[in-house]
């Protein structure tokens, strides 16, 4: 019984897997997308530690 449990849901998800894939193009896309949104957000944090560090040494004069 568990075999076929396991069998079943095996072939399930590759069955909907087989559907499910995406283009190469779409998926270079997206790749591309989160390296810019990777980018932005290190060099928002590298900012805001930037004017902290700046604000910090301000105090200590």
């Amino acid at each position: 019984m568990k075999t076929n449990r396991m069998m079943n849901a095996t072939n399930g998800s590759h069955q909907s897997g087989m559907k499910a894939v995406p283009n190469a193009e779409m998926l270079s896309r997206q790749i591309e997308s989160l390296r810019v949104v990777v980018r932005r957000m290190k060099a928002y944090e590298s900012s805001t530690l930037n004017s902290l560090i700046n604000q910090k040494l301000k105090e200590l004069k």
